[in-house]
């Protein structure tokens, strides 16, 4: 059985109050763990209204080659309408799972 590779982003909108994006790659790390999944994070410390977003850009180039799965803590870290598309969601043999 083949190992599957998941991409984890994680981000938070500013650092200025107290934010952190540790508790999220902590219950992302923990829910891959326990999967037996290889796992890439991927982090910004930004608003998610803004489009230049170098972790998510950096999942998005390698989403397609490199992941068979992708891991958020909530919806909102992704925070753009239609990003299932560009990260290669979809459905029947060989799509991959926005989690």
């Amino acid at each position: 059985m083949a190992v599957i590779r998941a991409a984890h982003y994680v981000r938070v909108s500013t650092t200025d109050k107290g934010q952190d994006t540790a508790m999220q790659k902590v219950e992302l790390t923990s829910y891959a763990q326990r999967r037996g999944w290889e796992t890439k994070v991927y982090r910004d410390q930004q608003s998610g209204a803004k489009e230049n977003r170098p972790g998510l850009n950096a999942l998005l180039a390698d989403v397609r080659r490199r992941c068979d799965a992708v891991a958020v803590w909530s919806l909102d870290r992704l925070a753009s309408v239609g990003l299932a598309p560009k990260l290669g969601g979809g459905s029947g043999p060989g799509s991959r799972e926005v989690l």
